[in-house]
């Protein structure tokens, strides 16, 4: 009795599962359109907010091609994507693909300082830039890729170099095909020049490919293009070649934090005024680091208190700064700085403590 119960409830779910599948909406050339009408808008929002050069083009790029496909749609456009002509498939295949990418990055370009939010919109403006240039008309669905993720799921736009290597999954549309050879991939600069140092294929599925990095130091700063080459098998005349898939990250410099400060001992009258003492505290080159630098600040036995401010210069050669930042001499002095840096000042044991904490910048690997 309990198998039997077990069984219809079985088939009830896989039953549900399937009129689910059944029901959800088929994509079709006017959803395309209305995609790339909304993020087109609200990437348009984030660039006059944050003006950046890469981000412009990417808005120009996208309201092209929102025009582009309604005018090659014309009224077809409420026809499903899979259902269209060669040319017409393609084209809004990888609008789609432009779409999920852009508003990946909306959704991962938070708390970034600027510099890592320029890099990850070249990665952006590449991207859709290829998928637009993409003129062919196969006349088999083209492979796509919609996303470029980490292991976790989660989306990504640059990498920080370093010695490490790192896992990449493509995710996207006819990458590969079981009764074919895996896929070829090949890495790139932006001009298609092939790189010293390629990736390894780990596996490969029709939506998904998993690929390792190479660590270390050989991948210079700069775009990092993925050329996905994959083969589908066609009726008759075995495994043929199709259109090239490409996805892009930017590659960026190691986590590079170097802080110099000023710390200001403030003494009673009669102890000889204040005491200045500046330095700089051992870079940081990764994140969830810690440097420590022990400080005597002190001209007179007994201080009134502190005065802390620092300076901070990232990998880009962008730098903030803080302070000063008064308290008690009997009180511990704990600032932020932006990058998820912290600076601390201890006063019983003569320490200034810097730490990174995880990157915060969704985007970045």
């Amino acid at each position: 009795m309990f198998r039997l119960r077990l069984s219809m409830v079985l088939l009830a779910l896989a039953v549900t599962a399937g009129a689910c599948a059944q029901n959800a909406p088929r994509l079709s050339g006017s959803a395309v359109i209305a995609e790339l009408h909304d993020v087109r808008s609200k990437l348009e929002a984030r660039e006059q907010a944050h003006p950046d050069k890469s981000l412009e083009a990417t808005v120009q790029h996208l309201s092209q091609w929102q025009d582009a496909l309604a005018k090659n749609l014309g009224n077809d456009a409420a026809q499903p994507v899979e259902l269209m002509g060669d040319a017409r498939r393609a084209q809004a295949m990888r609008a789609h693909a432009a779409v999920l990418r852009t508003q990946a990055y909306l959704g991962s370009c938070t708390h970034c300082l600027d510099g890592d939010a320029a890099t990850m919109a070249q990665a952006l403006a590449l991207t859709v830039e290829r998928l637009a240039e993409a003129r062919d008309a196969p006349s088999a669905a083209p492979p796509v890729i919609e996303a470029v993720e980490t292991p976790d799921r989660r989306a990504i736009f640059a990498i920080h170099g370093g010695e490490a290597e790192r896992h990449l999954v493509l995710v996207g549309k006819n990458l590969a095909d079981a009764q074919c050879a895996d896929p070829k991939v090949i890495a790139t600069d932006a001009d298609d020049k092939p790189l010293a140092l390629q990736p390894t294929l780990v596996s490969a599925q029709p939506t998904r490919i998993e690929l390792v990095l190479p660590g270390g130091d050989g991948i210079a700063p700069g775009s990092y293009v993925l050329h996905v080459k994959a083969q589908r098998k066609a009726f008759l005349v075995g495994c043929v070649a199709q259109p090239e898939a490409v996805g892009v990250v930017q590659m960026a410099s190691p986590p590079h934090f170097a802080v110099t400060y000023t710390l200001d001992a403030r003494c009673s009258s009669g102890q000889g005024g204040a005491s200045v003492r500046s330095g700089s505290l051992p870079v940081l080159t990764a994140f969830g680091a810690t440097q420590v630098a022990q400080v005597e600040p002190d001209a007179c036995a007994t201080p009134n208190g502190f005065a802390l401010s620092a300076q901070v210069t990232y990998a880009d050669g962008s730098h903030q700064q803080i302070g000063p930042i008064s308290q008690p001499a009997d009180t511990t002095i704990t600032a932020g700085l932006p990058g998820g840096l912290s600076l601390q000042w201890n006063p019983a044991v003569r320490q200034l403590v810097l730490r990174s904490a995880a990157n915060a910048c969704d985007g970045f690997y």
